[in-house]
C-alpha cells in the first residue's frame, strides 16, 4: 500500500490541492526533514565561528563566509540540492513548492531552438558545462526557467541577429534581458565555417555590471 506521500505526491495530484492548503501539506511532508537542516545548519555555522582553524583546510576563503560554508556542507551531509536548503532557510519560502532544475536535456532543446533561429546569419549556439551549473544556482533568486531562456534568444536574435554576425572572432558581449533581469556574457569564435556564440554562463542579476558591451531586450 501506498503511504500518504507517495500517493499525495504522484504526477498531477498535488496539483488539484488548493493553494492555501499548499503550505500546509508540504510542512507534514517535509517538517522533521527541514527542522533537522536547519539544526545542523545553526550549528555548523556556531563551530565555524567558534573554531575557524578547523575549517581552514577544507573550505580556504569560505571560512570568511560561515553562513555559506555552513549551507554548502549541511546540505550535502543531509543530501538536498543547494536550492531547496535555500528555500529551507527563508522561512517565507520554506514550505512552497520548488519548480524543477533545467537538465541537460531541456537545455539541449533551448540549444536546438537558438541554432534553428541563428542559424540564418550563420551562427551556430553552445553552452559550456558552467552554463548548466550556473542556471540552477541558488544565487539566482528566482528559478531560470526555459521559457525565459527561450525568450532571450529569440529577442535577441530579432533585435541583434545581424549585428552579432558582424562583430568578428574573439568578440565578446553580454546578452542582457531587460524583463527578467537574466543576463549571458558570451564570445564569439570562428571555427573555419561559422560562428560559435559560445555562452560562457548565466545569472540572474539586476544592474550586473561588465566592460563589455550589453545587447539589451
Amino acid at each position: 500500500m501506498k503511504s500518504f506521500k507517495e500517493y499525495i505526491s504522484e504526477d498531477g495530484l498535488k496539483d488539484l490541492i488548493p493553494k492555501k492548503w499548499k503550505h500546509a501539506l508540504n510542512r507534514a511532508l517535509h517538517g522533521k526533514k527541514y527542522k533537522k537542516a536547519l539544526d545542523v545548519y545553526h550549528d555548523m555555522v556556531r563551530d565555524i565561528r567558534k573554531n575557524p582553524d578547523r575549517y581552514k583546510g577544507v573550505a580556504g576563503a569560505l571560512v570568511m563566509n560561515p553562513k555559506g560554508l555552513a549551507r554548502s556542507k549541511a546540505a550535502s551531509m543531509l543530501g538536498i540540492k543547494p536550492r531547496e536548503f535555500t528555500k529551507i532557510l527563508d522561512r517565507k519560502t520554506r514550505y512552497e513548492d520548488i519548480n524543477e532544475e533545467i537538465t541537460k536535456v531541456d537545455l539541449a532543446q533551448v540549444e536546438r531552438f537558438a541554432d534553428k533561429i541563428f542559424a540564418k546569419v550563420g551562427i551556430d549556439v553552445e553552452f559550456t558545462r558552467h552554463f548548466l551549473d550556473r542556471v540552477n544556482d541558488p544565487r539566482n533568486g528566482k528559478e531560470i526557467s526555459v521559457a525565459e531562456l527561450t525568450r532571450l534568444f529569440k529577442q535577441t536574435y530579432k533585435k541583434y541577429g545581424k549585428k552579432i554576425a558582424k562583430m568578428g572572432d574573439d568578440a565578446e558581449a553580454v546578452l542582457n534581458d531587460m524583463q527578467t533581469d537574466i543576463n549571458v556574457p558570451f564570445v564569439l569564435n570562428w571555427d573555419g565555417k561559422e560562428f560559435d556564440l559560445i555562452s560562457k554562463t548565466i545569472m540572474r542579476k539586476k544592474d550586473f555590471k561588465t566592460n563589455d558591451p550589453k545587447l539589451k531586450v
